[in-house]
């Protein structure tokens, strides 16, 4: 089954992120299983929720290697001016 909205919430564990498997393991599974299943490639839509874990989560995965995302960063440790 597809789908035209498609939320992934925290896709690592913590204790995984420093596994280069287990972080090759999603990235892939978000390049090879997940986007083969969005009905309309145009206009669907993927969020992505995660804290980031690692320059080469899925995050990261996504900003280096794919186009199109807009990326919204929420520090976790509010900055006043």
């Amino acid at each position: 089954m597809g789908g035209d909205v498609f939320i992934i919430d925290d896709p690592l564990k913590p204790e995984d992120a420093m596994s280069d498997v287990k972080r090759t393991a999603v990235n892939h599974w978000f390049g090879g299983t997940l986007l083969s299943r969005l009905d309309n490639k145009d206009k669907g839509i993927i969020l992505v929720a995660m804290q980031r874990l690692h320059l080469d989560d899925l995050t990261g995965y996504l900003l280096r290697e794919t186009a199109g995302w807009d990326h919204l960063e929420l520090p976790a440790i509010a900055i006043t001016p």
